[in-house]
């Protein structure tokens, strides 16, 4: 529903507010493109098809077509073309004014030497088995988006992305390979820095816009199962493996500053086609005119639709409550490093406006990662990461159960058109009651600028790894993690904002007013020892990496909700019980209760052993073969324990003395893998039998009530 438009200021020093605003205005008035056009190809002058030509830092770009040429409009002709494809020396080329290029790509090994990130671990790219997507922090930087998972759409192949809302900080339900169950969730693993997000797929509250896309190294998509297995029951709607950025050795301390302004607009064929009112006025009447030929009688036009065109245009419900809607973003990057200590220190501030009304998200992170060598062999690494999110919202539309029809985006399509917005006073009219139709709402620009729907999420990550050397190529790490949430939420309607229902007449205002707060804690710990093992044999002719590992987690929920109707004073806006009625008007004597409250808890824990080995024989033939055993708490005593194996055979045949060298064919492979995962997103006590008070049962053959 929402379409974003960035203008990306590097580096700018200090005008503030004002100066970024005049340059937005400056380039709105003056816009300035170069068309260029040229052609790719390789050294031997073969058309690379397909090669990927963009203007550098913006997401405008094309492929070159069956003959290798393309043809591009860029911003000026200072812009700078990044020229890529597979097997091939990525280039960047000035544009300095000149319309046509002939541009040679240089073959390169660099792209096979790529490491990727995978469970526990990484890998070069040519030793890789299995199917894995690594996005690299690039393609992801300076796009107008709140989470990086709204940055991944069209970057991975069998990679599904659905956003069933628009809302401000709404993210996208991932799909990795479609639905892969029916009771259970389809939601990925998400892992940040070695800490377990959890399986998630959020929407209309989406966590994973705490994490700055900006802070973000590289991104492994894994799809197969054997490069799921590593993480077994958690693992079969695939794996999200995050990396966050870190500074490097022998860096001298570099600050970056960087500013993204947009706007958001609803194009013009996205906006529902709905009759003014004197189209809806001219269809009734037509409508009783037809049917009076059908029934052989004459029509009796009432009097309210006599004149159609006396209603003129009327009012646009869905122009009312919507806009044209900046984003604004600011990141400060400070990144260095010497022999012994690196560090990445990030901060970021997100103000997002959403293109309806009275809607806004706003994002504040840090994260720190530093990493030290105490001693040559001992190195200890550090992250730290708190993010708050604060997030007005109104009930815009469906939400989670995608079938409500009273809220403001669904009212706006289907309200009378003849009914105005404002009464003759300049006040917003509280309903959409017009003279057209016999049903009516409450009034969305009313409800939208009267109720609160504010939820605020504050996190804080956590995590410290202990890497020791105790021999060549022997390595013993230890990692503990934190992951700290709580989401706070809170709701306020007066009674003058009508309920649902057709004709929601307000007998009773009080009885509609009501205020709302919820709390949600999680507190996930994780602690994880691995033993690795990376040996090169005669020459690099065998090549082993090995590595056995321990993991507990630990998860505990709290959930707290409390809220009430007939507000004794609208003006105090929180819930609190002193200012629920006791009593109904009409019977002061009798005490009533309009207000109820709840708490829970919930826990679970996981208990795994894993491993895994990879081996690598004259750089041509490799094996694959890892196993996890996982202990779930979430399955009954007679199921807690699951294996999880996977194995996997790759033949770089191209690297045989046989094959012939040339540049149409530089890497050929043939492989195949196998492997199980599983999917433990049930209840925590769903093993348990749960006694219910409405019904009854039959217990050793004889009929016992309900308790």
């Amino acid at each position: 529903m929402e379409e974003a438009s960035g203008l990306t200021i590097q580096k700018l020093h200090g005008e503030g507010q004002e100066a970024i605003e005049g340059i937005i205005q400056h380039l709105a008035d003056h816009p300035v493109r170069l068309d260029v056009q040229g052609q790719v190809r390789s050294g031997d002058g073969t058309p690379l098809i397909g090669a990927v030509v963009r203007e550098k830092g913006t997401p405008n770009g094309t492929l070159t077509d069956e003959n290798g040429r393309f043809r591009l409009s860029v911003a000026s002709d200072k812009a700078v073309l990044v020229i890529s494809y597979f097997g091939y020396i990525t280039q960047e080329v000035a544009v300095a004014g000149q319309p046509s290029f002939d541009i040679v790509m240089l073959p390169s090994e660099t792209s096979l030497e790529e490491v990727v990130v995978i469970g526990y671990g990484q890998v070069k790219k040519k030793d890789l088995i299995g199917s894995v997507d690594q996005i690299n922090s690039e393609k992801i930087e300076n796009l107008p988006v709140t989470s990086f998972d709204l940055a991944l759409a069209g970057q991975a192949a069998g990679v599904q992305f659905r956003q069933g809302t628009g809302q401000p900080g709404a993210g996208a339900e991932i799909l990795i390979r479609g639905v892969g169950s029916i009771s259970a969730g389809n939601q990925p693993l998400i892992v940040i820095d070695g800490l377990p997000f959890g399986n998630y797929n959020g929407q209309t509250d989406n966590l994973l816009a705490l994490l700055d896309p900006n802070d973000i190294e590289s991104i492994s998509i894994v799809r197969d199962a054997s490069g799921k297995a590593i993480y077994g029951s958690r693992a079969a709607n695939g794996l999200i493996l995050i990396t966050t950025k870190r500074g490097t050795t022998d860096q001298k301390p570099t600050i970056e500053f960087n500013s993204y302004v947009g706007l958001q607009t609803i194009l013009d064929f996205e906006r529902p086609n709905v009759l003014r009112a004197d189209e809806l006025a001219q269809f009734l009447r037509e409508r009783i005119e037809d049917q009076a030929v059908v029934n052989g009688t004459t029509p009796t036009i009432p009097a309210h639709l006599e004149d159609p065109s006396s209603y003129g245009a009327g009012t646009d419900w869905f122009d009312a409550i919507t806009r044209d809607a900046w984003m604004h973003n600011v990141n400060l990057n400070l990144r260095g490093g010497t022999k012994d200590l690196r560090y990445a220190i990030g901060m970021g501030f997100m103000n997002q406006d959403g293109v309806i009304i009275e809607t806004n998200l706003k994002r504040y992170s840090l994260r720190a990662n530093i990493d030290a060598d105490i001693t040559p062999w001992l190195r200890l690494n550090l992250e730290v990461a708190p993010s708050w999110t604060s997030n007005a919202s109104g009930n815009t539309d469906p939400g989670g159960g995608q079938f409500s029809v009273y809220n403001v985006v669904n009212i706006a399509q289907w309200a009378d058109p003849s009914a105005p917005l404002y009464d003759d006073n300049g006040e917003l009219t509280p309903t959409t009651q017009g003279a057209l139709l016999p049903f009516f709402q409450a009034n969305p620009v009313y409800k939208l600028r009267n109720q609160i729907n504010q939820r605020d999420n504050r996190q804080l990550l956590l995590g410290a790894t202990l890497g020791a050397t105790l021999a060549p190529g022997l390595e013993l790490k230890t990692y503990l993690g934190t992951n700290v949430l709580n989401n706070a939420s809170r709701a306020f309607s007066p009674g003058s904002v009508v309920g649902q229902g057709l004709t929601p007449f307000n007998p009773d205002p009080p009885a509609n007013s009501n205020a709302r707060a919820g709390r949600y804690e999680s507190l996930r710990l994780v602690s994880t020892t691995t033993l690795g093992y990376q040996r090169s044999l005669a020459g690099g002719k065998h090549q082993i990496d090995a590595i056995l590992g321990q993991s507990a987690e630990y998860q505990q929920e709290t959930f707290f909700n409390a809220g009430g109707s007939r507000l004794i004073d609208e003006n105090f806006t929180y819930f609190t019980s002193g200012n629920i009625a006791v009593n109904l008007p009409s019977n002061p004597d009798e005490t009533r209760i309009f207000f109820s409250a709840g708490e829970g808890r919930s826990e679970q824990a996981l208990l795994s052993y894993f491993g895994r080995l990879s081996y690598t024989f004259a750089n041509r033939y490799i094996l694959t073969a890892t196993v996890r055993t996982d202990g779930s708490s979430r399955f009954g005593p007679n199921n807690r324990y699951a294996t999880f194996p996977s194995a996997g055979l790759a033949w770089r045949v191209s690297e045989e003395p046989w094959f012939p060298k040339t540049n149409l064919l530089t890497n050929l492979r043939l492989e195949g893998s196998w492997g199980r995962s599983g999917n433990n997103r049930i209840g925590n006590y769903a093993w348990q039998g749960l006694v219910s008070t409405s019904g009854d049962y039959v217990l050793g053959g004889g009929r016992v009530e309900g308790a």
